[in-house]
This record gives C-alpha cells, sequence and structure tokens, in this order.
C-alpha cells in the first residue's frame, strides 16, 4: 500500500551546509498491518512519517502510496486517503473539543447530518463528552493527545467497503496519557486494523506494545534503516544494547511475541 523508495531529506543548517535527516531509505507497508518505526531521539523518526504521510517532499527519492506517486494526490484526496496525529499540533485559537473534531471532516466538503453522526460516534467510543465544550487550549497535554486522536478518526471514517484502503499515521500518540487512556486507545486501534483493514503506522517509544502488535519493525539509526524485520528478528538482547544502550532480557511469551525486562 506504501512504497518508499530511495528517499532522503536535507535541512540547510548554513551557508552552503546541509544535515541529512533522513538517508537513503526504502521500505514497504502492507494494507491492514501495523508497522512500527523505531529508534532513538534524533534517529529520524518523525521526520520519515511526515515523509511517508505526505506532510514534507523527500529530497531525494519516491512514496507511493497504493501505486501512485504521492505527489500526484491533492490535498483534499490525500486527507481523505490519511490521516495524520503528530507529537504536538499548535491551536492557538479558542476552539472548543467539538470544534477540532468536527475539522476533520473538513475533508469530506460541507457539513451534513452524516457528518455528526460520525463525531458523535467517535464522541463517544472516546469518552469525549465532558470536554465537547471546553476549549482546546485550556486542555492538558494528555487530553488534547486524547482529542486529536479523535479527529484523525473523524477524518478517516466511515471504512465504506468500496474505499477501506485508509492509513493512520501516529507519532508518539500515548506520551502524555495516563495508562487508561492509552490501553483504550490501543484497544481502538486494534479493532480497526482487524475490522476494516485500516494500515497503521507507529512511532513510539513502547517496545513491548510494538513487538505485541506490529508485524513490520524498522529501527532508524541516524536517519538510515539500519534494522527491518519481525518483533523477534529486530528485539534481541544484541541489538536493544548496540542500539538503544540498555540491558535487557527476552522472554518468548505464549502469543509468539518477546517481552522485554529492562535490567
Amino acid at each position: 500500500m506504501i512504497e518508499a523508495k530511495g528517499i532522503s531529506y536535507s535541512v540547510q543548517i548554513g551557508k552552503g551546509q546541509y544535515k541529512t535527516i533522513v538517508d537513503d531509505i526504502d521500505l514497504k507497508i502492507e494494507k491492514g498491518s501495523i508497522t512500527g518505526i523505531i529508534g532513538r531521539n534524533g534517529a529520524g523518526k518523525s521526520s520519515l512519517i511526515k515523509i511517508l504521510s505526505g506532510l514534507i517532499v523527500p529530497t531525494q527519492g519516491d512514496i507511493l502510496l497504493d501505486g501512485k506517486d504521492i505527489s500526484h494526490y491533492s490535498s483534499r484526496e490525500l486527507a481523505l486517503k490519511r490521516s495524520v496525529l503528530s507529537q504536538e499540533i499548535p491551536v492557538s485559537f479558542g476552539l472548543s473539543v467539538l470544534d477540532i473534531l468536527l475539522m476533520g471532516r473538513f475533508p469530506h466538503g460541507n457539513l451534513s447530518l452524516e457528518d455528526y453522526k460520525i463525531v458523535d460516534e467517535v464522541i463517544e467510543s472516546l469518552n469525549l463528552n465532558d470536554l465537547l465544550d471546553t476549549s482546546y487550549p485550556s486542555l492538558s497535554g494528555g487530553e488534547r493527545q486524547k482529542v486529536q486522536f479523535g479527529r484523525a478518526l473523524c477524518q478517516l471514517l466511515p471504512f465504506e467497503e468500496k474505499n477501506r484502503d485508509k492509513v493512520l499515521f501516529l507519532d508518539e500518540p500515548l506520551s502524555a496519557l495516563d495508562l487508561s487512556v492509552q490501553q483504550m486507545i490501543l484497544k481502538r486501534i486494534s479493532e480497526l486494523v482487524r475490522k476494516y483493514k485500516l494500515t497503521v503506522v507507529f512511532v513510539l517509544h513502547d517496545l513491548n506494545y510494538i513487538a505485541k502488535h506490529c508485524s513490520k519493525i524498522y529501527l532508524l539509526e541516524k536517519g538510515r534503516c539500519a534494522l527491518e524485520g519481525s518483533s523477534y528478528e529486530v528485539f534481541t538482547e544484541a541489538n536493544l544494547l548496540k542500539y538503544f544502550e540498555v540491558d535487557t532480557q527476552i522472554l518468548k511469551s505464549e502469543q509468539k511475541y518477546p517481552i522485554m525486562i529492562f535490567n
């Protein structure tokens, strides 16, 4: 569904000086899969998510979405096929939580009764009723992440039989959430993947969640793809020591994914 061919991304840091953030990466993401992108801070994970989702243009290389160059999609076409939840989405205006959720429906055209029904469904599934009239800037960091996750779902719904090829990009979506809310959101994501073949691309520091749920994992190191494979291929004690500098004990679970205990 998503294919990256030799993508690199550099930024200018001075006169005639450039820093490479993403360096010659190839990858394939299958429809209906959950893919994890991991690595230390500064490895290029967030930039890679932005490139794959079409938010920024790579310096070189191509991104194909359903076999079509992502640059050939209009902004509206792209918004109907994928949604992005970034680490921080600044909103300085005094919009309410309901306003933010409704923004997810804008790519679908003028708001209709069906749009409000979809938003109501997301409100109920994420327990957002008590926040609807609250000014978004006044929310806590965790509440904002929860609302933005709702906005991302509002943008992608409904998952119609004829138009199910949709992608949800998530860049550290759980960092400020309470544990119970984290579990609720992760459960909701798993349900959407199982029921509608939603494609999900995660940047996440919770390596045990990545190991449990991701069918393919890419480990970035200094902008390059250092490792790719299944959880057992990527999460070895030697790899975790080399790329994260942590001593780890790897346990095998009955569900056939590794469990990491960090010493």
